[in-house]
């Protein structure tokens, strides 16, 4: 009998909350058919587009190597990323080039976590590693930038 309850009660739980969320979906859908322009601008409230910076390769986020240390599997590089603009930006991603001879031997990404503001710098560590069965590849230069940002 406890079961039939429980069965029961569960069953309606899930009607209910199926109910609710093809009532909010209806609802949704009617107010950006009815309103399309206050749903934009209610969109752009929420998500702050306004603020919104697009990265570009001309966006003032300067990458350095301050040093890197090398055996045999692994590359470790520590740099530098300085925030030349007027925005707050977050998410950063790092990446090196490594050139033997001026041809490329391998790429190597870091994705910076925080925010870094406007004048600001941010140190950070990027790990390069290659296989057990192989060493690392010899290289003579490393060429570091800034590949993407998110603006906030």
């Amino acid at each position: 009998m406890f079961s039939e309850i429980r069965i029961g009660f569960l069953r309606g739980i899930g009607f209910a909350l199926s109910v609710l969320i093809i009532w909010g979906a209806v609802a949704i859908i009617f107010f950006i058919v009815r309103y399309p322009d206050q749903a934009v601008n209610l969109i752009n409230e929420i998500t702050d587009y306004d603020e919104y910076v697009r990265f570009t390769s001309e966006t003032k986020l300067k990458a350095e190597t301050d040093r890197y240390e090398l055996d045999e599997n692994k590359l470790v590089l520590l740099g530098r990323v300085f925030n030349e603009t007027d925005h707050t930006w977050k998410n950063i991603k790092v990446e090196a080039e490594l050139f033997d001879k001026d041809e490329f031997v391998k790429e190597c990404t870091q994705t910076l976590g925080g925010f870094l503001k406007p004048g600001d710098t941010e140190v950070f560590e990027l790990s390069c590693g290659c296989c057990k069965q192989k060493s690392f590849p010899s290289f003579d230069r490393i060429d570091l930038k800034v590949t993407n940002a998110w603006s906030s």
